[in-house]
């Protein structure tokens, strides 16, 4: 399987990059932790209840860590931190928390390899890209519209 992208053209007249063209990845389906935890006991000797279980407790510990303040690091994965936005102040005593801190995010940070020299994400080693088709659907319903409008 291939991950499929769709090419865009960048209508922005502000921009520098005003008619290129660029591809963004499409996403296929979107899986719950039901299915992730079926499909990791498919893997394995335990059973999807067991590591449902595991998941939402990995969730909790995730949270509570990174509460404390800890970058969470799972192996062959990545690393999970908090990061944030604030405005800013003209000296350290003029930033006040409550006023300057705008607000919170979580940052993943995928683990990396070396594969031919090149530093790479892990999770993306043997990903591979394919272009979507065109879809005739839209396409011919686009073509049913402007025939309709031509004919009144």
């Amino acid at each position: 399987m291939s991950v499929k992208f769709r090419l865009y053209q960048n209508r922005n007249s502000k921009s520098e990059h005003y008619n290129k063209w660029f591809g963004r990845a499409l996403v296929a389906d979107v899986i719950s932790t039901d299915q992730v935890a079926t499909k990791i006991s498919q893997r394995c000797t335990v059973h999807p209840a067991d590591i449902n279980a595991v998941l939402q407790a990995m969730a909790e510990v995730l949270k509570d860590e990174l509460e404390h303040g800890c970058r969470v690091k799972l192996d062959k994965l990545g690393s999970f931190k908090i990061g944030m936005h604030t405005k800013l102040a003209n000296s350290a005593e003029e930033f006040i928390p409550e006023e300057n801190i705008k607000s919170l995010q979580v940052i993943f940070i995928p683990e990396t390899c070396v594969v031919h020299g090149k530093r790479m994400k892990t999770l993306l080693r043997d990903v591979k890209v394919a272009e979507t088709p065109v879809n005739t659907v839209v396409k011919n319903k686009a073509n049913a519209n402007s025939n309709q409008t031509q004919n009144p």
